[in-house]
C-alpha cells in the first residue's frame, strides 16, 4: 500500500474583471481581501480594454468599460482551501449583483492557485477535462510547467495564453519557489 504524499504549498491569485465604472482598483482589493492575502506587497497586473470575448461584455456591459486584473497573494497556503476560497468569489459575486441590482455580474472573479508545478483555476462549470471538488466547484489545470517554462493547454483561456500573462504568472512562481525555500530552511 502506498502512503498518502501531501504536496507543497501553493499561492493563491485571483483573476478578476470589473466594470471600472462601478469600481476603482482600491474597491476591489478590498473585495479580494476576503478571498486571499494581500496585504504585503501583492503582485498586481492590470490592463484597460483587454481582449475580453463577448460573452462578458454581453453580461457585464461595454467592453470598453471593462478592466481585468491578476492579483497575487503574498503568502502560500494548502491547495484544499481553492474550494474555499471559490465558493466565497461565487459569494462576492452575488453581493456585488444585488448591491448594483443587476441581471449579470458588474465582477467576475476567478480564483486560482500556482503550485511549482501547475496552476488550477476553479470553476463552476463542467467540461471534460474538469475535476469535480465538491460543492458544485471544479478545478481546471490552466498551466503545467515543464521544460522551465509554463505551458498552455488547448482548454487554457485565451487571456491566459498572451505572453505578458505567462511571464507575470512566471514572476509568481519564482515568488513561490523562494517563499517555500525559505521555509524549509527554518
Amino acid at each position: 500500500m502506498s502512503e498518502p504524499y501531501f504536496p507543497e504549498k501553493v499561492t493563491f491569485f485571483c483573476g478578476l474583471i470589473y466594470r471600472e465604472d462601478l469600481y476603482s482598483i482600491e474597491e476591489v482589493l478590498i473585495l479580494l481581501e476576503r478571498v486571499i492575502s494581500i496585504d504585503s506587497n501583492p503582485l498586481i497586473h492590470e490592463e484597460k480594454n483587454c481582449s475580453l470575448n463577448e460573452y462578458y461584455e454581453k453580461e457585464m456591459g461595454e467592453r470598453n468599460g471593462l478592466k481585468r486584473i491578476w492579483v497575487f497573494s503574498s503568502t502560500f497556503d494548502d491547495r484544499d482551501f481553492l474550494l474555499m476560497k471559490k465558493k466565497m468569489t461565487n459569494l462576492i459575486e452575488v453581493e456585488q449583483r444585488e448591491k448594483f441590482n443587476m441581471e449579470g455580474r458588474p465582477l467576475n472573479i476567478d480564483p486560482g492557485y500556482i503550485g511549482l508545478e501547475q496552476v488550477v483555476l476553479a470553476t463552476n462549470k463542467p467540461y471534460s477535462h474538469r475535476i469535480y471538488f465538491g460543492e458544485g466547484i471544479y478545478g481546471e489545470l490552466t498551466y503545467q510547467y515543464l521544460n522551465k517554462s509554463w505551458c498552455t493547454l488547448p482548454w487554457t483561456y485565451p487571456d491566459y495564453r498572451l505572453d505578458k500573462v505567462l511571464n507575470l504568472f512566471e514572476v509568481a512562481r519564482d515568488q513561490l519557489k523562494k517563499q517555500l525555500k525559505v521555509s524549509k530552511s527554518q
